[in-house]
């Protein structure tokens, strides 16, 4: 019913044939493929280059959406250093390039940095009008090129901007461009939304396109107190139709392990391997 699709940004500083290979053992449909600034390992120039096209192509797994990592202090849409703010949009514009050569339809953003340095810079209201006005310019390019871009909101705690399904709808009016819809994050949500998950997959109905999957612990769906019958049927009743991307973190994660020590990743394999089954199970349900 729905594809099952997997963040690459979890697997920290790893080759990208390896991760492949993880993925189609894992059983996964296809790549949310992550993409830094300043990280050697997964930039846009690397990721844009023949021997990143070759792997890809010969991996039998599409590239359904592309995720910049907005956790650079250089990226924020909402900074007041018109430079950082340029910086942003030029980024996010190469990331809808990136999208275009390997025909996906989706980019992620964030209205601001995404980590725990994450700040209000100047108030609340000031930042929220030069993230509107920055994302507005890159939701141009991205209209343009027949890409959408994904606002997705973050819980308090990582971001400053853009925590609720309500937030991201009004950032959304007031950019006024089709090129934009919202990316809810099923863990996000159990932390923010007022009638939870569900609360929030129907308020967002209409403007879903892709989501996120993580439990309550942000571990993967099998492995939680999420009713994911119950999310599923309320994104078939919302006429969603995108990808499901999981994003699973367990307590203590760490990139790194997953790039240097194979048990730790093999543990994390196996972990996702059951949640793709068990969500296709759950889809059968339905």
């Amino acid at each position: 019913m729905f594809k099952q699709i997997v963040h690459s940004w979890m697997f920290g500083p790893m080759d990208l044939g390896r991760i492949l290979e993880d993925l189609a053992a894992a059983g996964a449909d296809g790549i949310d493929l992550s993409a830094s600034f300043d990280e050697s390992h997964n930039n846009l120039s690397v990721l844009s280059g023949a021997r990143a096209g070759s792997l890809l192509a010969g991996s039998g797994l599409p590239v359904e959406v592309i995720t910049p990592l907005y956790r650079s202090k250089h990226l924020d849409f909402s900074h007041p250093d018109e430079s950082i703010r340029k910086t942003t949009i030029e980024f996010t514009n190469g990331c809808v390039d990136l999208a275009r050569l390997y025909g996906a339809k989706r980019v992620l953003v964030s209205a601001s940095r995404i980590g725990p340095a994450h700040q209000i810079h100047s108030s609340y209201e000031e930042d929220w009008k030069r993230a509107t006005d920055s994302l507005s310019r890159s939701a141009g390019y991205a209209e343009k090129q027949g890409v959408k871009l994904m606002l997705e909101p973050i819980n308090r705690y990582m971001v400053g901007l853009v925590h609720t399904v309500a937030e991201a709808r009004r950032m959304i009016n007031e950019i006024g461009s089709p090129a934009i819809c919202i990316v809810p994050d099923a863990f996000h949500m159990n932390i923010e939304e007022e009638n939870g998950v569900l609360g929030g997959i129907f308020s967002a109905k209409g403007d879903i396109g892709c989501l996120h999957l993580g439990n309550n612990n942000r571990r993967p769906p099998s492995a939680g107190a999420i009713d994911w019958i119950a999310i599923l049927r309320a994104l078939k009743e919302t006429g969603f139709d995108g990808p499901l991307s999981h994003e699973p973190v367990e307590l203590y994660f760490s990139e790194n392990k997953m790039a240097s020590d194979y048990k730790y990743r093999e543990k994390f394999i196996s972990g996702l391997a059951e949640s793709i089954v068990y969500l296709r199970r759950c889809m059968k349900q339905l």
